[in-house]
């Protein structure tokens, strides 16, 4: 048994992991025993990127605040950690436009 930490990948390497995370997360949807909250993952779109990464990026500058002094080195923290996080709604985002399509046929 071993545990993989999550700061030991590269950034292209964790958004692809994150967008599985939330292409499945919707896909969990399906199942009559997902959690509530998934459920609004379900709706997630495309077109809502832009706002969805402001907001990100907004949030995680706030947080990073506590994190350096240095205000380049806080941009560049709150940046990774949105780039991760919108790849996740990415993933969500594909997942709720193949059920969609799904429910059309």
């Amino acid at each position: 048994w071993f545990v993989h930490h999550d700061v030991s990948d590269g950034l292209i390497r964790q958004m692809r992991r994150y967008w599985r995370y939330g292409y499945a997360n919707v896909r969990m949807c399906e199942l009559t025993t997902a959690p509530g909250l998934n459920v609004r993952l379900a709706h997630a779109r495309r077109r809502y990127h832009v706002a969805n990464a402001i907001e990100q990026l907004r949030a995680n500058l706030e947080t990073a605040k506590g994190f350096s002094r240095w205000t380049l080195v806080r941009w560049c923290s709150a940046v990774a950690a949105s780039c991760v996080q919108i790849a996740f709604y990415d993933g969500c985002a594909a997942a709720a436009a193949a059920r969609r399509r799904e429910l059309r046929i």
